[in-house]
């Protein structure tokens, strides 16, 4: 029979094999869902295409794309980009659940919902900056032409459950805001209440580097795009700003910073949380 130490030391070397697993997953899924969302979003809107004039600007081989199209033959015509993208989003939640699964050492119940509620942190908030931006930031009051989503436009030809597709009743972008904030809310509480693992957190100079450069970005990146009108409707015949590109690249570079920068700060958030739960479990076992 195995000794317990081999039982243990096979159980860590499966945790982390599915450890590996799980960030494989994650990072392959988060590059395939960003690519996409690059071709689908930001290379349909402003400064790359007017639909009106029929204006579109390529970015080497790279080139908008719309959701409901396939490049696979019969009989895999149901597969489109749409639902290539549904896939890597959901290689990221499962990629992330795993990872973070494997590395609280021990599966149990406690653990599971830990890593779920630490999941759903993570993609909430990404999905909540990402729908902010499009739906309350890039929108055609502040630019002359193809703006991002709009509140009610529905999130994808698919999830078009309710209502028409310029006024979507179900699935609409400004749900999906709502939905995105309550399951990075719930996250953070499954995450703190379950996980007993310490929130290992950097410096508080570096998340505060961190935010600022995020925050640099972003402000420059939106001065760059924005053309400093505001606009009732749109206004084709208004050329792109000599730097609109380079304000979106700026733009959505300080986003990814900015989404890192509130993780980093929920760990901080989380690590308080256990020193006062540690500061109160030491005081009931003194009074014992």
């Amino acid at each position: 029979m195995r000794s317990e130490d081999e039982v243990a030391k096979n159980e860590r070397v499966k945790l982390n094999l599915y450890g590996k697993a799980g960030r494989f997953l994650f990072f392959f899924g988060s590059a395939v869902a960003g690519l996409l969302f690059f071709l689908i979003q930001i290379l349909n809107s402003y400064p790359f295409w007017d639909y009106i004039n029929g204006y579109r600007l390529t970015l080497g081989p790279l080139i908008g794309v719309y959701g409901d199209i396939t490049y696979l033959p019969w009989p895999l015509h149901f597969v489109r980009v749409t639902q290539v993208f549904d896939v890597a989003v959901a290689l990221v939640f499962v990629g992330l659940f795993v990872w973070k699964l494997a590395d609280s050492g021990m599966v149990n119940r406690r653990n599971v919902a830990a890593a779920a509620g630490y999941t759903s942190l993570v993609t909430g908030t990404i999905c909540a900056v990402i729908v902010y931006l499009q739906i309350d930031v890039l929108t055609g009051t502040n630019l002359p032409w193809g703006s991002y989503s709009w509140g009610t436009e529905r999130v994808a030809y698919n999830t078009q459950f309710l209502g028409a597709e310029y006024n979507c009743t179900f699935l609409n972008y400004t749900q999906l805001l709502y939905i995105a904030v309550a399951m990075a809310a719930a996250g953070f509480l499954l995450w703190s209440i379950f996980s007993r693992a310490e929130a290992k957190t950097p410096a508080a100079w570096v998340t505060g580097v961190l935010f600022a450069v995020s925050f640099a970005l972003l402000v420059s990146g939106l001065m760059l795009v924005f053309p400093g009108e505001k606009f009732s409707q749109s206004d084709p015949s208004m050329p792109a700003t000599p730097y609109a590109v380079q304000g979106v690249m700026i733009l959505w570079t300080g986003a990814v910073l900015f989404m890192v920068s509130l993780v980093e700060l929920y760990s901080k958030a989380k690590r308080g949380i256990d020193m006062v739960r540690s500061h109160f479990a030491g005081k009931t076992s003194e009074k014992r």
